[in-house]
Protein backbone atom coordinates (compact mmCIF):
# COMPACT_ATOMS: atom_id res chain seq x y z
CA UNK A 1 0.00 0.00 0.00
CA UNK A 2 1.14 3.56 -0.93
CA UNK A 3 1.71 5.60 2.20
CA UNK A 4 1.41 3.08 4.53
CA UNK A 5 4.08 3.53 7.06
CA UNK A 6 5.29 0.69 9.34
CA UNK A 7 3.23 -0.65 12.33
CA UNK A 8 4.77 -2.13 15.38
CA UNK A 9 3.02 -4.40 17.68
CA UNK A 10 4.85 -5.53 20.83
CA UNK A 11 3.52 -8.06 22.96
CA UNK A 12 4.24 -8.40 27.13
CA UNK A 13 2.88 -11.20 28.90
CA UNK A 14 2.56 -11.46 32.90
CA UNK A 15 1.21 -14.03 35.57
CA UNK A 16 3.50 -16.10 35.55
CA UNK A 17 4.30 -19.24 32.74
CA UNK A 18 3.05 -22.46 33.85
CA UNK A 19 3.81 -26.27 33.33
CA UNK A 20 1.93 -29.11 34.02
CA UNK A 21 2.45 -32.63 34.17
CA UNK A 22 0.59 -34.48 31.38
CA UNK A 23 -2.11 -37.37 32.52
CA UNK A 24 -4.04 -39.72 30.53
CA UNK A 25 -4.45 -43.38 29.32
CA UNK A 26 -0.87 -43.07 27.05
CA UNK A 27 1.02 -41.62 29.89
CA UNK A 28 3.22 -43.53 31.61
CA UNK A 29 3.50 -42.72 35.34
CA UNK A 30 7.69 -43.17 35.84
CA UNK A 31 8.06 -40.86 32.45
CA UNK A 32 6.06 -37.82 33.41
CA UNK A 33 7.91 -34.78 33.24
CA UNK A 34 6.85 -30.85 33.63
CA UNK A 35 6.36 -31.09 29.71
CA UNK A 36 3.07 -29.24 29.06
CA UNK A 37 3.08 -25.33 28.79
CA UNK A 38 0.15 -23.75 29.89
CA UNK A 39 0.97 -20.61 28.89
CA UNK A 40 0.64 -16.77 30.64
CA UNK A 41 -2.50 -15.85 32.35
CA UNK A 42 -2.53 -12.57 30.46
CA UNK A 43 -1.33 -11.06 27.18
CA UNK A 44 -0.75 -7.32 26.00
CA UNK A 45 -0.79 -6.87 22.75
CA UNK A 46 -0.13 -3.38 21.55
CA UNK A 47 -0.18 -1.94 18.19
CA UNK A 48 1.41 1.03 17.22
CA UNK A 49 3.34 3.64 19.11
CA UNK A 50 2.82 6.52 20.80
CA UNK A 51 -0.68 8.24 20.64
CA UNK A 52 -1.46 5.99 17.40
CA UNK A 53 -1.24 2.77 20.27
CA UNK A 54 -4.01 0.44 20.66
CA UNK A 55 -3.68 -2.20 23.00
CA UNK A 56 -5.82 -5.74 23.90
CA UNK A 57 -5.44 -7.11 26.72
CA UNK A 58 -6.70 -10.46 27.23
CA UNK A 59 -7.09 -13.30 30.00
CA UNK A 60 -6.76 -17.00 29.43
CA UNK A 61 -7.27 -20.03 31.48
CA UNK A 62 -4.96 -22.06 31.82
CA UNK A 63 -6.69 -25.40 33.50
CA UNK A 64 -4.63 -25.00 36.89
CA UNK A 65 -7.74 -25.63 38.98
CA UNK A 66 -8.49 -22.59 41.19
CA UNK A 67 -10.84 -19.44 40.69
CA UNK A 68 -10.18 -15.88 40.21
CA UNK A 69 -11.77 -12.50 38.87
CA UNK A 70 -12.54 -11.12 36.08
CA UNK A 71 -14.66 -7.74 34.77
CA UNK A 72 -14.87 -4.08 35.19
CA UNK A 73 -14.77 -2.73 38.95
CA UNK A 74 -18.99 -3.50 39.77
CA UNK A 75 -19.48 -6.47 37.60
CA UNK A 76 -16.58 -8.80 38.73
CA UNK A 77 -17.56 -12.18 38.31
CA UNK A 78 -15.62 -15.21 39.51
CA UNK A 79 -14.26 -18.01 37.10
CA UNK A 80 -13.26 -21.72 37.85
CA UNK A 81 -9.90 -22.57 35.90
CA UNK A 82 -10.55 -26.36 34.65
CA UNK A 83 -8.51 -28.36 32.72
CA UNK A 84 -11.41 -28.84 30.28
CA UNK A 85 -11.17 -25.05 29.29
CA UNK A 86 -7.17 -24.63 29.06
CA UNK A 87 -6.49 -22.11 26.56
CA UNK A 88 -9.92 -20.51 26.52
CA UNK A 89 -9.60 -16.22 26.38
CA UNK A 90 -12.21 -15.43 29.35
CA UNK A 91 -11.42 -11.56 28.91
CA UNK A 92 -11.07 -9.15 26.98
CA UNK A 93 -10.00 -5.90 27.23
CA UNK A 94 -9.79 -3.37 24.15
CA UNK A 95 -7.35 0.48 25.55
CA UNK A 96 -7.09 3.52 22.98
CA UNK A 97 -3.53 3.68 24.27
CA UNK A 98 -1.49 1.39 26.69
CA UNK A 99 -2.48 -0.93 28.82
CA UNK A 100 -2.55 1.35 30.99
CA UNK A 101 -4.82 4.02 29.40
CA UNK A 102 -9.14 3.45 29.85
CA UNK A 103 -10.89 0.68 28.70
CA UNK A 104 -12.92 1.65 25.50
CA UNK A 105 -14.70 -2.29 25.76
CA UNK A 106 -14.28 -5.29 28.12
CA UNK A 107 -15.84 -8.62 26.94
CA UNK A 108 -16.09 -11.53 29.18
CA UNK A 109 -16.82 -15.23 28.19
CA UNK A 110 -17.85 -17.43 31.38
CA UNK A 111 -17.77 -21.22 29.78
CA UNK A 112 -19.90 -23.33 31.54
CA UNK A 113 -18.73 -25.70 34.41
CA UNK A 114 -17.53 -29.20 32.55
CA UNK A 115 -20.18 -32.00 33.79
CA UNK A 116 -19.84 -35.95 34.18
CA UNK A 117 -22.33 -38.21 32.93
CA UNK A 118 -22.62 -42.09 34.06
CA UNK A 119 -23.31 -43.96 31.22
CA UNK A 120 -24.42 -47.79 30.88
CA UNK A 121 -22.64 -50.66 28.86
CA UNK A 122 -24.18 -49.22 25.65
CA UNK A 123 -23.04 -45.90 25.84
CA UNK A 124 -26.90 -44.66 26.82
CA UNK A 125 -27.83 -43.10 29.75
CA UNK A 126 -28.87 -45.72 32.16
CA UNK A 127 -30.66 -43.97 35.09
CA UNK A 128 -30.06 -45.64 38.58
CA UNK A 129 -27.41 -47.65 37.26
CA UNK A 130 -23.47 -47.36 37.28
CA UNK A 131 -21.51 -47.43 33.89
CA UNK A 132 -18.06 -46.17 32.52
CA UNK A 133 -17.72 -42.64 33.47
CA UNK A 134 -17.25 -40.09 30.43
CA UNK A 135 -16.82 -36.44 29.98
CA UNK A 136 -17.69 -34.13 28.10
CA UNK A 137 -18.07 -30.03 28.34
CA UNK A 138 -21.19 -28.68 27.44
Amino acid sequence: MTGSGELTTKYSYSGGAKWVKPTGPLTKKDEVTWSEFRGYRTVVSTEGEGSQASSTTTTYLRGLSGTFDVGPAGHRTTVTDHEAHAGTAVEQITHDGGADDGAVSWSVTVPRSPWTQLLGPTGRRSPGRQGPRRSATR
